[in-house]
């Protein structure tokens, strides 16, 4: 995949991320309404600062599980919440960036350091119950550090089982949608559909044989699910269905998360005042590199000090535009 297709993608995969985030969020808000003030209060934090978490999108198949590989974190997305300006500013992180990712044993000591794919920090953690999430913050947060301008330290994250997203849509019945693509076993370009089930899973996960497969039209249909079923919930008693979700993204583990209830419900506050709008994408500027045989994102260092600077210091990221391709 080209690095411009690949930016597309993940800017994709983020909406789906910050959609998921907020099915999560208006549960909390439901649920303890009595966070009503400041939510930086609860982070610890002033009033101009922002909420930074890492949001990761996992996934794993059949041949990663028969080699005992596990998950991996396709997407890894820096999101930065200003409840004074009411917006939300993602830096999405190619997953094949090059920098200096530990690996760790079973106890989560370092074993060792070096240059690899940022992404691997996640297979290096020994899964999501054990060290990964520890292990991808630190690989970003050493990431985001250039000659001593550096991002406040990442130490929360939200990670989301894209699989498990379509178990939770069949809980209201599936979704209705007006497909792009012709897809064999699904219907034609055009036809409005009905999907839950093995045909909602086979809808977000085909990539070949269906017309705009690949990467990117998965990520695209994705999209298309994802807002069919948030329309579903919002028309639909979202004040039962929410809380029924949320509950079993908790306890299957569609969702992880290290923020607490407090938290969760301090977002909710500060994400519920903030236009669909008001999402901004920064991408990291660079170039495709091939190291012995592996390809390699490169990142423009003096320009990934700019956003740094722009984005967590002085925070001003309306003056940056999109990321040189």
């Amino acid at each position: 995949m080209t690095n411009s297709k690949a930016i597309r993608f993940m800017k994709i995969i983020v909406g789906l991320l910050v959609l998921m985030l907020l099915v999560v969020a208006t549960f909390a808000y439901i649920t303890l309404k009595d966070i009503t003030g400041d939510p930086l209060k609860v982070f610890g934090l002033g009033r101009e600062d922002n909420i930074n978490f890492l949001i990761l999108g996992l996934d794993t198949d059949g041949a990663r599980e028969a080699q005992n590989r596990g998950w991996r974190s396709d997407t890894m997305v820096i999101a930065s919440v200003d409840p004074l300006k009411n917006k939300i500013t993602c830096i999405t992180l190619p997953r094949d960036t090059r920098t200096e990712v530990s690996r760790l044993d079973n106890n989560g000591n370092v074993t060792s350091t070096s240059l690899d794919k940022i992404n691997h920090a996640f297979a290096y953690g020994h899964g999501r119950q054990k060290y990964s999430y520890q292990n991808s913050m630190n690989a970003v947060n050493n990431f985001m550090e250039v000659d001593g301008t550096k991002m406040p330290e990442i130490t929360h994250y939200v990670g989301i089982d894209m699989d498990g997203f379509v178990k939770l849509a069949d809980m209201v019945g599936g979704v209705d949608l007006t497909l792009t693509d012709t897809m064999k076993g699904i219907g034609e370009k055009g036809q409005t559909v009905h999907l839950e089930g093995k045909k909602a899973e086979d809808f977000v996960r085909m990539r070949y044989g269906v017309t705009g497969g690949g990467d990117i039209g998965r990520g695209k249909r994705q999209q298309l699910f994802i807002r069919a079923f948030a329309k579903k919930l919002k028309d639909n008693d979202p004040i039962v269905n929410v809380p029924k979700i949320y509950k079993e993204a908790s306890d299957k583990k569609y969702v992880d998360t290290n923020l607490n209830d407090d938290q969760v419900a301090a977002l909710a506050v500060a994400i519920s005042k903030i236009p669909n709008d008001e999402i901004e994408f920064v991408d990291i500027p660079g170039h495709n590199e091939k190291i012995k045989s592996l390809s390699f994102w490169i990142p423009d260092r003096d320009k990934l000090k700019q956003i740094i600077y722009d984005v967590f210091i002085d925070n001003t990221i309306d003056t940056i535009t999109s990321a040189e391709q």
